[in-house]
C-alpha cells in the first residue's frame, strides 16, 4: 500500500514552509502537476473562474539551471485545481 498524506498533513507541511509557497504546495498535492510543469507555469495559463491550468511547458534542472521546454510528450493539457486553492490558502 502506498502511503498518502492526509489533508491535515498537507496543511501542516505547507504551514512549515515559507508562507509564499503554500499555494505551490497545494497545487502539487491536489492537482497532479509535475514539479517541472509547476515551475514553468505562468499567470496567463491560470483561469481562476473555471479553476483550470493550461499546461504547455515544463522546466528541467540542468546543472542547477532551469531550462524550459515543451511539456511531457509535447502535449498540452488542462488541469483542474480545487476551490480551496482559488483564494489565498491558509491553515484551516
Amino acid at each position: 500500500m502506498v502511503p498518502y498524506l492526509t489533508h491535515q498533513k498537507i496543511i501542516e507541511f505547507a504551514d512549515a514552509r515559507d508562507p509564499r509557497f503554500r499555494t505551490l504546495v497545494g497545487l502539487l498535492a491536489y492537482s497532479g502537476l509535475r514539479f517541472g510543469e509547476l515551475t514553468a507555469l505562468r499567470v496567463g495559463k491560470v483561469n481562476p473562474s473555471t479553476r483550470r491550468l493550461t499546461i504547455d511547458r515544463s522546466a528541467t534542472s540542468v546543472e542547477g539551471v532551469f531550462i524550459e521546454g515543451q511539456s511531457k510528450f509535447q502535449k498540452n493539457r488542462e488541469v483542474f485545481f480545487p476551490e480551496l486553492l482559488r483564494t489565498p490558502w491558509r491553515s484551516r
